[in-house]
């Protein structure tokens, strides 16, 4: 019914006449102003006017003390507000339950790719209340709102869009497994993809409290495709090939490089390329410097290649604050520095263009 009388205020109806024929109708506001169902409050009535929204629309009042103009704006702007904080309290709520089973960070990195994308979009179905507007006390006044039936339309078929989009690149994956940097950037494009479907249902479920048609296939289609993926990297194997630094110990550096890459899910060995293993080959640099004492600082630096191909995939620099020492040991305190959690965070930053974690 609501609907009807956006569509009517386009064809210059009294939205408001809709509002009051609801209130007698259906009681949907209750209250002494029933008593006579086709009369309209005062434009000045706040009160009356708020009694009439069903609760199915999304209004509120917007006010200036420059022009009628920029009240309506000022409207439409406090209802794009009041949906957009619906939406991030809803984001929350949301991917925890949504990824309550996934790794810690798997669900903060996915939520913050959701997040960037949860934001209204459909400005153009806000629409002003005839006979709302009124000046009163130097201040113009007016009433604003949207339904939620309406938005939840529109909102649906933006989901379906981004369905279709991520279930066509998840298509691709299966296609690229033994092209790991291809299969790579296909993997960051189904993500993307992915977390769009996810920032769409939540505006679906905004509007209408109800997940979109389709949320739970495209879940099933995640998890299958993130099992594809965890299965991809427990079987690749990185050989690790490091150079020697005679002030550095060789064999506690691989070792902890190893362990980081198992963190990963990625199994690493130091032992000889086999086909369909990918070599990593890293030389250490160590750099000093003197402020209070000495200071030095590690950087590998290398390439990344197939053990079965010429190609190099990428080239590859590892170096943070952390890979760091100083004080009377320093050497000593940049290894004790080198945990595997450390090396794990810089080897994904390092390496995730090439390799799917």
């Amino acid at each position: 019914m609501w609907s009807a009388s956006w569509q009517a205020a386009d064809r210059l109806l009294p939205v408001a006449l809709l509002l009051t024929i609801c209130l007698a109708a259906a009681g949907c506001g209750g209250g002494p102003a029933a008593r006579d169902s086709n009369a309209l409050p005062a434009p000045d009535d706040i009160e009356g006017w708020n009694r009439r929204i069903p609760a199915g629309v999304i209004a509120v009042w917007g006010m200036s003390d420059e022009s009628p103009r920029q009240a309506e704006l000022d409207a439409k702007a406090q209802v794009a507000a009041t949906i957009q904080s619906t939406l991030e309290s809803e984001t929350t709520s949301f991917m925890a339950a949504t990824m309550r089973d996934a790794d810690v960070q798997d669900v903060q990195e996915m939520t913050s790719r959701v997040t960037v994308r949860t934001t209204f979009s459909r400005a153009e179905l806000i629409r002003v209340v005839p006979g709302t507007a009124h000046h009163k006390d130097g201040v113009y006044r007016v009433m604003a709102g949207v339904e939620r039936q309406e938005l939840a339309t529109a909102l649906s078929a933006d989901y379906e869009a981004a369905s279709v989009r991520f279930r066509s690149n998840g298509e691709l994956l299966a296609g690229l497994t033994h092209e790991l940097p291809a299969y790579t950037a296909a993997w960051s494009r189904t993500r993307d993809a992915y977390a769009d479907v996810l920032a769409r249902a939540v505006e679906v479920r905004t509007a209408s409290r109800l997940d979109p048609a389709g949320l739970a296939a495209d879940r099933d289609s995640w998890r299958r495709l993130e099992a594809e993926r965890a299965a991809l990297l427990n079987g690749l194997t990185v050989v690790i090939q490091l150079k020697e630094h005679p002030e550095l110990n060789h064999q506690e550096l691989a070792e902890r490089l190893r362990a980081g890459f198992a963190r990963l899910g990625v199994g690493a060995s130091g032992s000889r390329c086999v086909p369909g293993a990918a070599l990593l080959e890293l030389e250490p640099i160590l750099t000093w410097t003197r402020v209070i004492g000495r200071v030095c600082a590690l950087e590998l630096s290398g390439e990344l290649r197939p053990c079965d191909g010429d190609d190099i995939w990428t080239e590859v620099e590892v170096s943070d604050s952390a890979l760091r020492g100083e004080g009377r040991d320093p050497v000593g305190q940049l290894q004790r520095n080198l945990t595997p959690e450390i090396l794990a965070s810089l080897l994904r930053e390092s390496l995730s263009h090439v390799i799917p974690f």
